[in-house]
């Protein structure tokens, strides 16, 4: 098991079933998860120093062109208006309606 990897259930998030590790050649967005969250809609975020991904069960999506991709996250908050915040060195920002809100631009 690679160092860091995240280690979640295999698939539709069932806590109880079997688990997998997954890496960059399953899709995750960086070699390590720095935090992983779950929103309202039952998906898993990951926050990873290479940007921003989130799993729904069967394969990884991608945050490319949101603003977001290849900036280091470590830290995921979803708060009561269902706004995911993303943070981390030199990053503040928070997707909602799946549009991301740059709040440190670059």
């Amino acid at each position: 098991m690679a160092e860091g990897a995240p280690v979640i259930p295999t698939g539709a998030l069932d806590r109880r079933g079997t688990w997998r590790t997954f890496g960059l050649a399953d899709g995750l967005a960086g070699v390590r998860a720095e935090h992983i969250a779950e929103d309202g809609r039952d998906r898993l975020w990951f926050a990873t120093l290479s940007g921003v991904c989130w799993y729904d069960g069967r394969r990884f999506h991608h945050l490319g062109g949101e603003g977001i991709a290849n900036r280091p996250v470590q830290f995921l908050f979803e708060d009561a208006q269902s706004r995911l915040w993303c943070a981390g060195t030199g990053t503040l920002g928070y997707f909602h309606d799946d549009e991301y809100h740059d709040l440190v631009p670059r």
